[in-house]
């Protein structure tokens, strides 16, 4: 019986100390003079400012990382729902929401783009354009090519890892599907899509996903945290619980990096966007975080 616990402190201890890698600063979004109302997705500009895909209102808002309130995508599409926004690397910003926007980096001239197929989720492309998941199409699509890809059934939430280049042989995404509650890996081959790996059993309906160095990190929405993998979809870690407290999630919707490892969250429920760093490494024991950090750097 002392065996059996011993190996079981083991196997939990690891689990715990991983769970706390990620620490909360601070949210935005439930008081000040813009209120919050489901944001679904939340991108980061070049300038290290934020665009938030605030659904249940209809609008993509501008925001500091501290959020401080900067203006908003006009002119608004009538009856938009947005649920996925990416800033590509000239600087506009696409939104999805059933079809996908492009607007100005400014946030003003929106012009429908004729890309249909249930868009949720959107990514950018290294040097240009992005890639979008059209649930009902089950595909992802690059544009400006217009060239879909195959074999991505009701994919929702979308990630690509960073890659030298941008030749779509070369792509590795990741998307996410509520209605199996699984993530997927993709690897571009042939003029389709082939799946590389899938994760199931961890996951309660899980909206997004996002790269950061060779972590995977989802949104497991249904769960009300957030889990760490790798970049092959090994389990790793988790963090956040449900609740309204400090660093507490409920249906968190949307992850997004900045290029120096600082995270933002957006929680459905909540009507909030919150703000992670990296806990410090602390080389304590061979169970601790030394060995997972070198997986963001």
């Amino acid at each position: 019986m002392k065996v059996l616990l011993l190996l079981l402190i083991a196997t939990i201890l690891p689990v715990r100390a991983l769970a706390s890698e990620f620490v909360f600063l601070d949210s935005f979004g439930t008081s000040g003079p813009v209120h919050l109302d489901n944001p679904s997705s939340v991108a980061v500009a070049q300038d290290g400012t934020l665009w938030v895909a605030d659904y249940g209102l209809g609008r993509v808002l501008h925001f500091t990382q501290t959020g401080t309130y900067l203006g908003e995508l006009t002119p608004r599409p009538p009856q938009w729902m947005p649920t996925g926004v990416a800033v590509l690397a000239n600087g506009q910003v696409a939104v999805a929401g059933g079809e996908v926007w492009l607007f100005n980096a400014d946030g003003s001239g929106g012009t429908a783009l004729g890309v249909s197929g249930g868009c949720y989720g959107i990514v950018a492309r290294p040097q240009q354009g992005f890639f979008v998941s059209r649930q009902s199409a089950h595909d992802v699509l690059a544009w400006p090519e217009m060239l879909p890809f195959g074999r991505a059934p009701n994919a929702i939430g979308i990630a690509l890892r960073p890659l030298t280049g941008d030749r779509l042989e070369q792509s590795e995404l990741y998307s996410t599907s509520v209605y199996d509650s699984k993530v997927s890996s993709h690897e571009w081959g042939g003029g389709v899509i082939q799946f590389s790996a899938t994760a199931l059993g961890f996951f309660s309906a899980p909206l997004d996903v996002e790269c950061f160095g060779n972590a995977v990190l989802v949104a497991d929405t249904g769960n009300h945290h957030v889990l760490v993998m790798t970049a092959d979809l090994h389990y790793l870690s988790y963090f956040g619980s449900l609740g309204s407290g400090p660093g507490q999630m409920s249906r968190p919707s949307g992850l997004a990096f900045t290029p120096d490892g600082v995270l933002f969250v957006t929680d459905l429920d909540l009507n909030r966007v919150s703000r992670f760093i990296q806990a410090p490494t602390t080389p304590t024991q061979p169970a601790s975080w030394g060995r997972i950090k070198s997986l963001f750097r």
